[in-house]
């Protein structure tokens, strides 16, 4: 766990290159000083035409496919002051049960508890104020469970109503085995919020809510699609990239403001800087739609930025005649300035250091990896703390399949150089919780995983591969889908499938 101190102010930033802040000086980061913004309980967005409407509930209009019925509706509020890396949050959350139970209590996951970084000014359910200090919260969880006033049966809403300041913490450059990889954050050229408001998690019919300890690697947060509106004030002039989707502002938002929606999100996330600058591809699907792949990235990185946006463009019309349509009219990369990549519902990022070298290599296989994400946590969630081998190894083996097929030339880097002297070892069915360190949970579950994936598909063909996960894909898209789900699957394409060479619990399809 990171050490619970306050982060340092940032250095000054030198003379961007894209854009020249003329910020106003800023307000002190202190509660009292702070006057949140009057909130309407009935606040949205208007949808432009272009943007997706969040979903209605009015019967005249066009019915929602599953994927697109959510049960939570966010509604944010962000004042962000970019002298003291402070945020300002007033925050509306309306859930609807869609459990078969009655609930007394709600399951809140407050992920900027891991870096200590969020500071409660009020919680409020259905107007009752909470005590949330009077709240236990279970040792190496970011959960917080709060009491109901009432029982809240099935299909009926309760309002959560939170204004708390985020203290953000300061981005390490290097990376280690024993740390988490931090994009949450900022450093003297880009701040990242991500993973930065409390949420209700995903809930599974006979797995029950899906909560998971914080761990130093893999990713243990899984979340369900979501509608969001969110209106933004600070650093007014500069580039700022999200995943969701501008919108024009409602009458009583100052001047400045910028606003955003989305209406079946698993996630909403902002990457601000002064110095980005952005690159854009359109790329047409086989179902003839047409997506707008978008780059941010720092000015010195427009030419590799350039062929990652094409490996983008042709990963993503690949994989969509393979497994179903990309399910976003945009997908954004950006450039991060920390030594991960980290991929989240139509955004990513890639590591800057990787557009430093050979674009083919790194950078494109980072990039191709994920862009498989949009199909393998984006449309289809999972339980990735329990099971990380159906996303990770899946868009691994995604990756190795667009090297031989987009880039033959490379294929054989990509066996031995794209792992860095590291071998395939280790079951892959197996928590990150499980590996004892970041390079064994590495080798096991992302490079034995790929060979799992790979012995798969060379056992079904590509037909038969990918008529196996676009199936997968329909039926769990916009869900979360649990280990049977493709493990019959697949035992029913391969009855002698080697389960015992991969699973150190070889499964019961």
């Amino acid at each position: 766990m990171l050490a619970g101190c306050a982060p340092a102010r940032p250095t000054a930033l030198p003379t961007p290159v894209a854009f020249t802040p003329t910020l106003a000086p800023s307000p002190q980061a202190s509660p009292t000083a702070w006057q949140p913004l009057p909130l309407s309980p009935t606040w949205t967005a208007a949808p432009t035409a272009t943007a997706t409407p969040s979903p209605s509930p009015s019967p005249t209009a066009t019915p929602l496919r599953p994927d697109q019925v959510v049960s939570t509706r966010h509604r944010l509020r962000v004042t962000y002051d970019p002298a003291g890396q402070q945020v300002w949050v007033r925050h509306t959350l309306v859930y609807t049960n869609p459990t078969a139970e009655t609930l007394s209590t709600l399951p809140l996951v407050v992920p900027p508890w891991y870096y200590f970084a969020l500071t409660w000014e009020r919680l409020q359910v259905d107007g009752q104020p909470v005590d949330v200090a009077a709240v236990p919260a279970k040792p190496g969880h970011v959960l917080l469970e709060i009491p109901l006033p009432e029982p809240l049966p099935p299909g009926r809403a309760v309002t959560l109503d939170m204004a708390y300041r985020l203290t953000l913490p300061r981005l390490r450059v290097t990376g280690a085995e024993t740390n988490r990889p931090m994009v949450f954050g900022y450093t003297p050229r880009q701040t990242n919020l991500v993973d930065w408001y409390p949420f209700v998690p995903a809930y599974v019919p006979g797995e029950g809510w899906l909560v998971r300890r914080a761990w130093p690697y893999g990713e243990y947060l899984t979340r369900p699609r979501a509608a969001y509106t969110v209106q933004w004030q600070g650093a007014d002039t500069w580039a700022l990239a999200t995943n969701l989707d501008a919108t024009p502002c409602p009458d009583d938002a100052p001047p400045a403001a910028r606003c955003f929606q989305g209406s079946a999100v698993r996630d909403a996330v902002f990457s601000l800087s002064p110095y980005f600058v952005r690159l854009e591809h359109v790329v047409t699907q086989p179902d003839g739609s047409p997506v707008t792949i978008e780059a941010w990235v720092f000015a010195g990185h427009r030419a590799p930025a350039q062929v990652a946006l094409e490996h983008a463009g042709r990963a993503l019309q690949m994989y969509a005649a393979a497994f179903g349509p990309y399910h976003r009219p945009r997908l954004t990369l950006v450039e991060g300035d920390f030594p991960f990549s980290m991929e989240y519902d139509g955004l990513f990022f890639v590591r800057a250091s990787h557009f430093d070298l050979t674009p083919e290599k790194f950078l494109t296989a980072i990039t191709v990896h994920e862009v498989a994400h949009q199909w393998w946590y984006a449309q289809v969630g999972s339980d990735q703390a329990l099971h990380p081998w159906m996303d990770e190894a899946l868009a691994t083996h995604c990756e190795a399949w667009y090297y031989r097929r987009m880039l033959p030339d490379y294929a054989a880097w990509w066996e031995t150089g794209r792992w860095e002297g590291l071998t395939p070892a280790g079951p892959i069915d197996g928590s990150i919780y499980e590996y004892g360190g970041f390079f064994a949970y590495r080798r096991a579950v992302y490079h034995n995983g790929e060979r799992f994936w790979r012995a798969v598909h060379e056992q079904l063909g590509d037909d038969g591969w990918t008529a196996l996960l676009r199936a997968y894909r329909d039926a769990n898209l916009g869900g979360i889908a649990v280990p049977h789900d493709l493990l019959a699957r697949i035992a029913a394409a391969w009855p002698a499938a080697p389960w015992e060479a991969y699973f150190a619990s070889p499964p019961e399809p």
